[in-house]
Parts: structure tokens; sequence; C-alpha cells
């Protein structure tokens, strides 16, 4: 994470990337106290330079403002947001309207959209020839995939007269587009028009088809012929294919010598697959060149036994050897064998060495651990107030870990003057930077803020917390505060398939508590005895199902239905 100074320099200079991240902090309140006026100031900025993140964080109103101006992409993605009821409330009749809207300036996957609305009768009247109208707009503009529609349509004749050389002639142009599926469709005749035009991956997608049956009869040998035509001009999906025609024997006579062969051709321009294959003899050749993310990756290799042997000897020597030309991961990875023995003898003395390498170029997380060692005297003597001078730096990084433990020194007075206000400031700061532990350490507080904040998940705990009192006195009117705040939030269609839960939750909840805040005022426990009150309270809860307070009001002779 870059510092956040650098970040607001960035973003006061122009730079969309950086006023979205600044968003972001002033959304979350990370390092910075949470403004989401600020936020959203920022995240403006950055989607009036086509920053997508940023417009997709506005969501809904960065939609309405660029469909209203006349934007199609912005009134595809408005009505799109409408369709599936994402940051705004979800409607069928305004998803088609905006569609419509984009589709009238030729804007073809909004054009398909119409059709498909027309189709299932989607916030419109259902009316196929329409859709035909817009699919066969769309597909004159290029949209390979409404060719491919068009094509399938007039093949089987749906709304439209059945005419096969026109189906034929939209399958071409829509292959032509690179569309696989029309491809698939022509068969043969497709494959050879391509490979007589020089296709060289058309070779290779034939072999693929013959291999599968998709489109063509399965025939094993023809696709070796395919692979190995387009393997000799070069293509490295083909070599990498062919290798393994030759390690299995599909299509030709099987011989490992090949299959390797192959592979390393294929590795050597890049086909992952194939240096997977090759694993441990790829990852040697290369480290042994003195790749130092080649060294890494076999340093892993060995320790995981990812492609051969697991060897933790082999691991720690090779990440000894990406560390030293300076490699990040493999650093870590070496504070980690020294520290618990791993492949090589335990040395903390080591360990240290590098955590203070990693320290003094300014990596938050190896200053934490730094001051960690001093803290515990691993490795170095013991050193309280090193510790906290580590701390210290690893908190102008923006490190929450490094706030949270600075919060620890000055509640128990390690290496500083024991304050408990300043222990409470800090833990507030790694909270706000999402520090569960020192949430915990916050307790309640940090609870009822994020609940004023309108966190609903912690508003629903926090009417459970205050029902049963548990870490806060308990108090059944805050809990029913709470629970109702829960069932006044609006989910969106997405959101209520996901917190659907919390919401019932909540509606049984809130009648338990306004239930026993009934029985309080009916028998007069911490508060004024008022039967009224309590028959009220009754009735409220029994309304949402609680049989508690149903079977109260029947006791008092009144029905919970009464009005």
């Amino acid at each position: 994470m870059r510092p956040f100074a650098e970040i607001v320099k960035d973003a006061e200079l122009g730079n969309a990337k950086a006023q979205f991240e600044l968003g972001k902090y002033y959304e979350y309140g990370r390092g910075v106290e949470k403004d989401m006026a600020k936020a959203e100031e920022w995240y403006w900025k950055a989607a009036k330079q086509n920053y997508w993140d940023a417009k997709e964080k506005l969501g809904g109103r960065w939609w309405l403002k660029g469909a209203e101006e006349g934007d199609a992409e912005s009134q595809f993605m408005l009505a799109r947001s409408y369709e599936n009821g994402d940051g705004v409330e979800l409607n069928l009749t305004k998803a088609f309207e905006w569609y419509l809207k984009a589709a009238e300036q030729g804007d073809t996957h909004a054009q398909l959209k119409v059709a498909k609305c027309y189709i299932n009768g989607d916030g419109v009247e259902r009316n196929k020839e329409k859709a035909i109208e817009w699919i066969q707009k769309a597909a004159e503009l290029g949209n390979s995939n409404a060719q491919l529609k068009l094509g399938h349509y007039y093949e089987d004749g749906y709304s439209i007269e059945k005419n096969l050389e026109k189906a034929q002639e939209w399958y071409w142009k829509a292959a032509e587009l690179g569309n696989y599926h029309a491809k698939i469709k022509l068969g043969l005749k497709w494959w050879t028009h391509a490979i007589e035009q020089g296709d060289v991956y058309a070779q290779y997608e034939l072999g693929n088809c013959y291999k599968s049956g998709d489109g063509i009869p399965k025939d094993l040998e023809k696709a070796f012929e395919c692979y190995r035509k387009a393997a000799e001009q070069g293509n490295k999906n083909a070599q990498y294919k062919l290798g393994i025609c030759y390690e299995t024997g599909d299509g030709v006579e099987k011989n490992l010598e090949k299959a390797e062969e192959l592979y390393w051709k294929a590795a050597n321009q890049g086909n992952v697959s194939a240096q997977i294959k090759l694993a441990e003899k790829w990852w040697q050749r290369k480290a042994k060149d003195g790749d130092a993310e080649a060294q890494y990756k076999l340093g892993i290799c060995y320790k995981e036994g990812n492609g051969f042997e697991k060897d933790l000897k082999s691991a720690f020597e090779w990440f000894q050897k990406s560390a030293e030309q300076g490699n990040y991961e493999a650093q870590w990875e070496l504070i980690e064998c020294y520290e618990n023995g791993k492949g090589v003898e335990k040395n903390e003395e080591k360990a240290v060495e590098w955590y203070r390498k990693l320290a003094e170029n300014g990596d938050r997380s190896a200053q934490t651990k730094l001051g960690d060692c001093y803290k515990n005297g691993f490795g170095v003597e013991k050193n309280v107030e090193k510790a906290v001078e580590w701390y210290k730096k690893a908190v102008d990084k923006y490190n929450y870990e490094a706030l949270f433990k600075l919060g620890e020194c000055y509640e128990y007075g390690t290496g500083v003057e024991k304050n408990s206000e300043k222990a409470e400031e800090f833990y507030w700061k790694a909270a706000e930077q999402g520090s569960l532990e020192a949430e915990g350490k916050l307790g309640i507080k940090w609870q009822i803020k994020e609940a004023e904040e309108g966190n609903y998940g912690v508003q629903y705990h926090l009417g459970i917390a205050y029902e049963i009192g548990k870490g806060v006195e308990k108090n059944l009117e805050k809990a029913i505060e709470w629970y109702q705040k829960v069932l006044n939030r609006k989910f969106s269609a997405r959101e209520s398939k996901v917190y659907g839960w919390l919401k019932n939750d909540a509606n049984k909840l809130y009648a338990r508590a306004t239930s026993k805040l009934g029985k309080c005022y009916e028998i007069g426990d911490g508060v004024e005895k008022n039967l009224e009150k309590a028959i009220e309270l009754y009735r409220i809860a029994a309304e949402r199902g609680n049989k508690f307070a149903q079977g109260c009001l029947e006791r008092l002779g009144k029905t919970w239905e009464d009005k």
C-alpha cells in the first residue's frame, strides 16, 4: 500500500486511480476521519476521467447523470442496474426504456437486450416480430452474437420464414468476426476456408474439434495432423497439444521423448500448461540461469511438493539465492525458514537480520515484526523502547497492526508511560483501518459507531447486545430501536438474496424484545407499571407473530387481532 500523502498528491494532480483510492480512504475511514461527502467528491472526479471502478462505485447516480445527458453507455448501464436491482430498485419497465434509448443510438448490446425484453415480455409486451427487427439491426451493425442468433432463426424458422441460405450467410459473417459458435455451425466448410486463407489458429481449432467431436465427427488421427501442421508453423498451443498426443498415444504412436521436446518448444513461447508439465526441469533451467523469480518459484515447488518430491532443504537454498537478488517474496519465505527451522537450522538472529533489511527499506510489515522482536527478545536483546520506536515508524505507513500494538504499549505501559487515553486513540485508528483486534478492544463503543454509520449487520448484533445485556447495560428500548433500523433498511434485489435472513431474524427479535418490554410494563419491572402500555407493546409483538405476546393478550382478555 502506498503512503497516504503520496496518494493525496497524485489525486490532486489529476491521477484518476489515485482519486478513486482517496475516495476509498474517506469512505472507509482508513487513516483519516470517515467522510462520505469527500469520498463521493473524489469518486466523481475519477469517474469524470472515465475511471470505471469509480463509475461502478457511484452506481445508478453516475449512470443516471450520463444517461440523461444522452450517453449511450450510461443508458445501457442504468438499464442493467434497473434490470438487476443493483443500487436502484428493480424495475423491468425502466430497464426496457433505458435499453431502448441506448439501442436507438446504435448500441448493439442494448439492441440485443431490447430484443430479449420483447421475447420474454420483460418490462414490455411480448412481440417476437419487434425482437427480430432489433436483432437484425444489431447484426447489420456487426454484432457477431446477433448475427449468430439471426442465423439460428433463419435455420429454424423462428418467427421468420425458414431460409437456409440466409442462415449460412449470417453464420459466415459471425464466424469472420471470430464467433466460435458460428464456426462450429459451419463446421468443416469454415475450417477449410480459414486454413486455405493461411489461418494457423484455425488449423489448431480444427484439431480441437476433431479431438472433442465438437461440430464434426471425432477423429484422433485427424486431430493429430491438424496439431502437427499448426505446431510446425510455430503455434505454441498446438505444440503443447501435439506433445499430449505423443505422451498419450492419441492418433499417433506413443513417444515420450518427442512429447517432452514439444513441451519445451511450447514452454519457451510462454505456454503455461507446458511449463507446468515440465515443472521441475523448467524452473531449474531458469533458476540456474540466475532468474530470481524462477528461483523463488522453484523454492515454492520444493516447499509444497508441486510437480515433484517435497524438499525443504532445497526450498531454503533457492529462497536464499532469490532473496539475495532482492526478490521480496523470497525474503519473507527465507525469514519463515530461519524462524521455524524449515530446511535449515533455526536461527532467530538471521531472521531478525532479514526483518531489519526489509524494515530499513520502509516495509511496514517488517517494521512491525522487528518491533515484536525487540518487545519479546526474539533474536535480539529485549528492548521495549526500541520496540515502540519501530512500531511508530510502521504507524507512519498507516499500518493497522502497528497501530494496534502501539495501543497495547500505551495500555500496559510497555516501553512508554501508561496512558489509557492514548491507547484508545491508537485502537480507534487501528479499528478504522480494519483491525478486528482493535475493534475487540473498543468493544461496544466501536459497535455503536459502526451501527450509527448504517452498518446493518452491527445494528442487528447491537440490538441483541442491548436485549440480553452483553457488554452493555440491558436496555430493551434500545434493543428495539436497533432492530427497527435493520427492518427500515431498503435492500436491493441482490442484497435481499444475501441478507434477507437478517431482516427475518430482526423481525423476530424485534417482536421478542417488544413482548419483553410489554411484560416489564405489565408487572412494573424497572419501569412504572402501565397496563395500557403493556397491551400496546404486546399487540405490536403479536402482530409480528410472537406467541408469548399473543398468549399474554389472551390472558388479559384481549385478542391480538383487536385494534
